[in-house]
């Protein structure tokens, strides 16, 4: 068992961002992945869409407060922003994969390395 001290309420808004950006990039009729995968000392949260993708240049600055994709449907942009800055705070990191559907695997890693 690995145990990972959060502060409260911090994980549930960071997984509802990454769940609300894979709802909006995601086909209709498509799934949205959720897993959990344990490799201690660390734990690694994936949400992956089938959405459309992003270049590797997008995925490196989604991060950053207001930034939108090209095909944005005008929201603010600052749920990325918020999740990152969230998991910072609690000692993790977040980053954004090429899944291989095709879209997105958002994956949040907390623990020592």
């Amino acid at each position: 068992m690995i145990k990972v001290d959060l502060v409260p309420g911090h994980l549930e808004q960071i997984l509802d961002n990454l769940i609300a950006n894979a709802i909006e990039a995601t086909p209709s009729g498509a799934a949205i992945e959720l897993y959990v995968h344990v490799q201690p000392p660390d734990i690694e949260i994936h949400v992956v869409d089938q959405g459309h993708g992003m270049s590797e240049t997008d995925r490196q600055g989604a991060f950053a407060a207001f930034w939108q994709a090209d095909s944005s449907t005008g929201n603010t942009g600052l749920g990325l922003a918020i999740a990152e800055q969230l998991t910072r705070t609690n000692r993790g990191r977040i980053t954004l994969l090429a899944s291989a559907s095709g879209g997105i695997d958002a994956v949040v890693r907390f623990g020592q390395r």
